[in-house]
């Protein structure tokens, strides 16, 4: 139960005899048990969730701005640990509705004081319980990941030494020092008497030095690829590794004689096969390092089994041994693939060993070459950002797959993948976000086409999927799965989240007269080209009959990019009157432009303004500022005379009149001309009222009057925040248009804007819906 001696409830209904019912329900006999919360709307109980804390929710499924079952999951978000009783005038949304998260289901009307006190004290009861739970297993994961860390320490410990170990010298490189080290000694104790103490310090200089052979040995047969285990699932490269050599020998006593010369060899690890049959079985089944290969075997030949080994690609060394002795018979064997060769009558321990080390030495070489290839193909062929094939490889792709198509007599079609206004993403986001899209997209592409299917990164952010035996009917269907797909998909990296559309050209061999490879890409881009001037996020089919796009939308495209090129002339402009307006404001101007032009974002992307619209009105209030510093500082003096003041109320003509010369800047030019034009029809220049005032001119009068109030002023004294909201408030219906300055104190709950509690916050807002405000619909 709650620690508190009663149980905050919100209830969320909007019809108000269901609400009052409720209320009179748990009243009778524990009135003072209950603090109740009435709201009829779910965007303001989610206000009310974030501004102060309750133990229950009452909900209605059936409001104003939300109906159904996701409802519920639209609290969730929002308080995750409060209980939810959900209120309804039908029962068939039970199961739904405790499937969603609902702690419980009561019917309207049909719910008894003691039923509904019981099931309210339960559902409290439950979701505790589940938090507790919750936070204990928390507790253990937090205590486990501890535990690994202390663990993945002393192996990193471990590892470390092996480092050292093997860093800055191979095998052969310290093999030298060290032997003629030893032989040092040895040539010492031979040629003169010891002087008397020397003997014990020359012993343990040779012992120390026969221990350093001793690893360097080891080094020279690691294989990075065989670790040791250690607990939490962390391992090391193992020193000590067993070196598993299977002997394919049909005499015993070749066999015998193998062992005997292995015997001292404490880490080889050896296994017989008589026949080449045991012998490909005994290869399938287990794994081995090195294998000794007879020549002469009862089933067949040693290359034979040489000849299988490479078409069942069975990497394993072999050292070829023969007992004829025959120097052609070795050469045939090393070409099939043999690394080296010893006759039966010259083998002895010290042959042997060197020859399985050098070999072992050797394979590992090879394999670390083979890797070195791979990563140098993958260099050559893969886009380093996204992992897909590059455009060089889809050139070779493609042509390769045109011919194979046109030679089998089948289909191929060809998919043009564009990003929309993803420039947009990288100057709102940075071009780090943007790569990070780019890096989703990708990995979206590969999971969802065939395997038989081709990704490529064509440039910049356009993709091609190459689709072999597939038609345009079927190539269409995998373009508009696509198109769905990305329309959806998310790309957050836990400070920016946005999605993405796509448009799509389709082309194919059997629809289109393609000559070569070339043909089918250039088809595939003009399809892309009418699904941009078409309005983009579509997929489009090139067709023979339709290859050129009409003049209207060939018009309509040139518009588009004749309109880029415009906002980047604006955006040049802006930047360069930013530079003059701060060398004469100084740091004033920047950050009180600042904040003006974050407040615009954050109401503007509220009230779901387009971007281009957010833009218009952020230049349009930093050529307010940029203007006021062009004017001078008569407007910060406490007193003004009368054509002071009058200079002040021609401001907004003055500003329009400055920013002539940029005859591509007429839509902030209306927002500068109105935005001292009050609600009720008392501002200037034209005495606008109302609606009749342009929306981007109100929204960016109640910003700039915020900022300004909260901001350093030399004629005025600066206002707190709650001071600022509240002279907003009273203001609200006569210089500001209501609905803006809700919507702003919305934001200012969800953004913490300003420096006011929540709670502060939701009364003010009660109070402008007293005045009768009504917030911009989104």
């Amino acid at each position: 139960m709650p620690d508190n001696e009663y149980i905050r409830i919100l209830l969320v209904e909007d019809d108000r005899g269901d609400a009052r019912f409720v209320c009179e329900q748990l009243g009778k006999g524990q009135a003072d048990r209950y603090r109740i919360t009435h709201t009829d709307s779910l965007s303001f109980a989610v206000l009310q969730l974030k501004a102060q804390p309750f133990d229950i929710v009452l909900l209605d499924l059936s409001l104003p701005d939300s109906h159904g079952i996701d409802t519920i999951e639209e609290i969730h978000q929002c308080a995750p640990e409060v209980p939810i009783i959900v209120l309804s005038g039908a029962s068939d949304e039970a199961t739904a509705a405790v499937q969603k998260g609902a702690q419980d289901y009561l019917i309207k009307g049909e719910a008894p004081a003691g039923v509904l006190a019981r099931a309210i004290e339960y559902a409290i009861y439950r979701k505790q319980s589940e938090l507790k739970l919750t936070h204990t297993i928390e507790a253990l994961q937090e205590a486990n990941q501890q535990i690994l860390t202390q663990q993945k320490s002393v192996i990193e410990e471990e590892r470390l030494k092996v480092l050292l170990q093997m860093a800055g010298a191979t095998s052969h490189e310290l093999n030298q020092p060290i032997m003629t080290l030893l032989g040092t000694i040895e040539i010492m104790r031979m040629e003169a008497p010891v002087p008397e103490g020397w003997s014990k310090h020359m012993d343990r200089i040779e012992n120390a030095g026969r221990r350093i052979a001793d690893i360097v040995k080891k080094m020279s047969t690691i294989r990075s690829v065989d670790y040791k285990p250690y607990p939490g699932g962390q391992s090391i490269i193992n020193l000590d590794q067993i070196i598993r050599v299977l002997a394919v020998e049909d005499t015993d006593a070749d066999f015998e004689q193998f062992k005997a010369h292995m015997a001292y060899q404490k880490r080889i690890e050896m296994s017989r096969a008589a026949s080449m049959a045991e012998a490909r079985k005994q290869l399938q089944e287990n794994q081995f390092d090195l294998v000794f290969l007879d020549y002469l075997l009862p089933d067949g030949k040693g290359l034979n089994l040489l000849t299988w080994m490479e078409k069942e690609k069975v990497e394993v060394p072999v050292i070829a041994i023969t007992g004829h002795g025959d120097e052609i018979v070795a050469s045939q064997m090393i070409k099939a693939g043999a690394f080296d060769y010893l006759p039966k009558a010259n083998i002895t321990h010290e042959t042997l060993s060197r020859c399985i080390f050098n070999v072992l030495e050797k394979f590992q070489l090879k394999q670390e070459v083979a890797l070195a290839t791979q990563k140098v193909v993958q260099m050559a062929t893969r886009d380093p950002l996204t992992g897909l094939f590059n455009r060089n490889f889809m050139n070779d792709t493609l042509k390769t797959e045109f011919e194979r198509a046109k030679r089998h007599d089948n289909d191929l079609s060809c998919l043009l993948i564009d990003l929309d206004y993803f420039k947009e993403v990288n100057d709102t986001f940075g071009h780090h976000f943007g790569d990070l899209v780019l890096e989703r997209v990708a990995q979206s592409l590969e999971d969802n086409i065939r395997k038989t299917d081709f990704a490529f990164r064509y440039g910049g952010e356009e993709f091609v999927v190459l689709l072999p035996q597939t038609d345009i009917t079927g190539a269409n269907k995998i373009g508009e799965k696509l198109r769905a797909l990305f329309e959806t998909l998310k790309t957050e990296d836990g400070a920016s989240k946005t999605t993405v559309t796509v448009s799509v050209g389709v082309a194919s061999l059997g629809h289109s007269n393609c000559s070569d490879g070339k043909d089918l890409l250039a088809y595939a881009d003009k399809a892309l080209y009418q699904a941009k001037a078409r309005g983009r996020n579509r997929v489009e089919v090139h067709s023979q009959d339709v290859s050129q796009v009409n003049s209207a939308k060939r018009f309509k495209y040139i518009k588009e990019r004749l309109e880029v090129l415009v906002e980047k002339t604006k955006k040049a402009s802006v930047e360069a009157l930013e530079l003059v307006a701060r060398d004469m404001g100084g740091i004033r101007f920047k950050e009180h432009n600042q904040r003006v032009v974050q407040f615009i974002e954050l109401l503007g992307a509220r009230m779901k303004f387009q971007p281009k619209v957010i833009r218009t009105l952020q230049r349009a209030a930093i050529f307010h500022d940029f203007t006021k510093v062009l004017l001078g500082d008569f407007q910060d003096k406490a007193r003004l005379d009368p054509k002071e003041t009058q200079g002040i109320k021609d401001h907004p003509y003055t500003m329009t009149h400055l920013m002539e010369p940029f005859d591509f800047f007429s839509d902030e030019r209306a927002v500068l001309l109105w935005h001292h034009e009050n609600w009720d029809g008392s501002g200037y220049p034209e005495g606008l009222k109302a609606d009749d005032i342009p929306l981007g001119a109100r929204l960016l009068a109640v910003v700039d009057a915020l900022v300004a109030m909260t901001s350093q002023r030399p004629h005025r004294e600066m206002s707190t925040d709650a001071q600022a909201m509240q002279e907003l408030v009273e203001n609200a219906g006569i210089q500001f248009d209501p609905g803006i300055v809700q919507r702003l104190l919305e934001v200012t709950i969800e953004e913490k804007l300003l420096d006011v509690p929540d709670q502060m916050v939701l009364q003010a807002i009660g109070q402008l819906k007293r005045k009768g405000s009504k917030p911009h619909a989104d």
